[in-house]
């Protein structure tokens, strides 16, 4: 599914742009995604190491490393959890706030490689 593709190619580079916390990078996706973009938070690690995606800092944020295959394992079961949470009724009317959290993801990224290269 081409969901699937879209998924993966932007979790594979993790990122942040003017955001403080995960919920501001999530933003205003359906329920049904945003449950299963926060267990993604949950087991990429990220709430181990920052804390609630309410409050985790952009400095932690970009301080998480991941291996490529970690985060391919876990932007695999974000899709699967997509496919099998959301109707297509609800993907159909998510897909311009799907991008939209796709553009805020890789605005992380972006934020966070900026950050690496005034430290």
């Amino acid at each position: 599914m081409r969901l699937s593709s879209i998924l993966f190619l932007g979790l594979a580079s993790v990122a942040v742009a003017d955001l403080n916390s995960w919920n501001d990078v999530v933003g205003d996706v359906p329920q049904c995604i945003k449950t299963c973009l926060n267990d993604f938070y949950n087991s990429a690690g990220l709430k181990s190491k920052c804390g609630s995606a309410e409050s985790a800092s952009l400095d932690c944020l970009c301080g998480v490393k991941s291996s490529v295959d970690d985060v391919a394992d876990d932007a695999s079961d974000l899709s699967s959890c997509i496919q099998d949470g959301c109707d297509s009724s609800e993907l159909a009317d998510a897909s311009s706030k799907l991008q939209g959290f796709m553009d805020r993801f890789n605005s992380l990224e972006d934020q966070c490689s900026k950050k690496g290269r005034h430290s």
